[in-house]
């Protein structure tokens, strides 16, 4: 019966003896479910097990499956490995690596945008994520994912703030905390940076970041919320936080390099 619809063309070959309906070709679900009938032995790591465990919106180009044999079709390709099973999560009969063992796996190619995400959606740790590359050993990869993760260790919830970060190390500035946690007024916020003792704050904003009215009222709200509380606040873009000019503005609030 498959080989008949397939002949009329309402069935297509997604893997080898595994059909879909032409229009759910490129479907992600059916695409996740279609690698773990290939490889059931397996386990989904790298964007499909970010979309299952904690990252639903990720697009998902390619299904990489680890297993004990490596292949390669197009849109699925397997590797030879074995995730520890500690790290591994198994719903409605899909395996997948935990958010920590799937944003170190993606960190060796794309600069720790899972892991800042994993950070923000506070489904990983530091630890967490450090215990996860410790169980990969000698995977290919894992020096850059070493430099990602030495770089996140200040807790960055986005690319920005990552690079905000590494200017801040690298211009010599110490004592202060990334997302660092505060409640002022009855609400809870992170700021981006924040340097304690002086209650000065610095905060990314990236293009595009007040998309709606009320994230524009939420903004402002939090905005006076800390300044009554006696938060002194720099807000900075990308255009900005490389800029001389932010030397000046910290010196002018107490804040110097080492």
């Amino acid at each position: 019966m498959v080989r008949y619809l397939a002949r009329q063309g309402r069935l297509i070959r997604l893997l080898p003896g595994i059909f879909c309906e032409p229009g759910r070709r490129c479907d992600e679900h059916v695409r996740i479910v279609a690698a773990t009938a290939w490889r059931p032995d397996g386990v989904l790591v790298g964007l499909a097990a970010a979309k299952l465990g904690f990252w639903p919106k990720v697009p998902v180009p390619e299904v990489v499956v680890a297993h004990q044999s490596a292949a390669s079709l197009p849109g699925f390709r397997t590797v030879r490995w074995v995730p520890k099973p500690e790290h591994v999560i198994q719903r409605a009969g899909v395996r997948f690596t935990d958010a920590s063992l799937s944003a170190i796996w993606l960190a060796a190619t794309d600069e720790g945008v899972a892991i800042d995400e994993a950070l923000r959606r506070r489904v990983a740790t530091l630890d967490s994520l450090t215990c996860a590359l410790a169980s990969m050993k000698s995977a290919s990869g894992n020096a850059e994912r070493r430099r990602v993760l030495h770089e996140s260790r200040e807790n960055p919830w986005s690319q920005g703030e990552r690079r905000l970060h590494a200017w801040l190390f690298t211009a010599g500035y110490r004592g202060w905390k990334g997302n660092y946690p505060v409640t002022v007024n009855g609400h809870s916020y992170f700021l981006d940076v924040a340097f304690p003792g002086e209650k000065v704050a610095i905060e990314f904003d990236g293009l595009g970041f007040h998309q709606t009215r009320e994230q524009l009222l939420a903004v402002h709200r939090r905005q006076n919320d800390l300044v009554a509380a006696g938060w002194r606040m720099l807000r900075v873009s990308w255009t900005l936080f490389e800029s001389p000019v932010i030397v000046d503005w910290l010196r002018s609030l107490g804040i110097r390099t080492t």
